[in-house]
């Protein structure tokens, strides 16, 4: 709720901004090809990605290109990973409550389907669907240029502070 959806016409911009958004797409594959289908050739975009060791996903493991690229390649698999996605971030969350058990299958045994489908519901739109480290991130940005032939291409990326930096161009 609150979100409302709004359509661009192609190469309608020249520059955008993503701070902190692309760990929340479903597939940031498709969020990437929106974006560079907005962009105009030559336009650029700026991002930062949170690194998963200093946010709450620390005790998540890091998204693999594997994951990322099934769900681009069978769109339906984002609503069914939706909820695995959250019980990572339940992991943290509730890290108190489970003490030194950390593991999904840790979680499943002391929260019921009722307890965690209430917490889904409840961080379902703030949610990270995907985490990444410095390099998990580099490697995204390089096969989604080879492997699925997106027009962006990495100009210049830098770790600062808690995140990684992007700089990209459209070809």
């Amino acid at each position: 709720t609150g979100y409302q959806r709004r359509v661009h016409g192609n190469s309608s911009y020249d520059f955008v901004v993503l701070l902190n958004v692309l760990e929340h797409f479903g597939s940031p594959i498709r969020g990437l090809e929106n974006i560079a289908r907005v962009l105009r050739p030559g336009g650029h975009v700026m991002l930062s990605v949170p690194l998963r060791c200093y946010t709450f996903d620390r005790t998540r493991l890091r998204t693999t290109w594997e994951h990322i690229l099934e769900e681009y390649r069978n769109p339906a698999l984002v609503a069914a990973h939706d909820f695995e996605h959250l019980k990572g971030e339940a992991l943290f969350l509730h890290a108190e409550k489970l003490g030194p058990c950390v593991t999904p299958a840790c979680l499943e045994r002391l929260f019921d389907d009722a307890e965690l489908t209430k917490f889904a519901k409840l961080v379902k739109p703030y949610g990270h669907k995907h985490t990444w480290d410095p390099a998990s991130l580099n490697q995204f940005f390089a096969r989604v240029q080879r492997v699925v032939g997106l027009p962006l291409h990495v100009v210049k990326r830098k770790v600062l502070g808690l995140e990684m930096l992007v700089m990209l161009i459209r070809r």
